[in-house]
């Protein structure tokens, strides 16, 4: 008898830790677009330019909490519904708040709300298989 069949993660697990990561890094790239661009560095937040990251990667990094608040089965519940408000509150402290070009605030914002996306998968842990 062999080990047991590897097991694929969950979708929404998978689709969620993917939204995060885009939205990181469209958050922590605005403080350096124009070095970026000036040293022949053309990525895709580049090509977009500085105001369509601050606003694209909250709606990115929210769409993962909605995934995760959405994909798993069962009820969301009180503290999941808690946990998606904080999210949308700090995401959007995150691109309202008037910062410099320099400023690291949007990063740190989106740090929290991928803190708050795993607070709230850490429950789901069991169901991600």
């Amino acid at each position: 008898m062999g080990p047991p069949a590897p097991a694929w993660p969950a979708w929404w697990a998978t689709t969620a830790a993917a939204l995060l990561g885009v939205g990181a890094h469209l958050s922590n790239v605005l403080p350096d677009i124009e070095d970026d661009l000036a040293t022949g560095v053309r990525g895709l937040p580049q090509w977009l330019d500085r105001r369509t990251c601050r606003w694209l990667a909250p709606v990115v990094m929210l769409t993962a909490v909605g995934v995760l608040a959405a994909g798993p089965p069962g009820t969301v519940g009180a503290t999941g519904w808690a946990l998606t408000g904080a999210a949308v509150a700090v995401a959007v402290a995150g691109t309202a708040v008037r910062s410099g070009p320099r400023s690291r605030w949007p990063f740190r914002a989106a740090v929290v709300v991928a803190g708050i996306a795993v607070a709230r998968l850490l429950p789901l842990a069991p169901d991600m298989t």
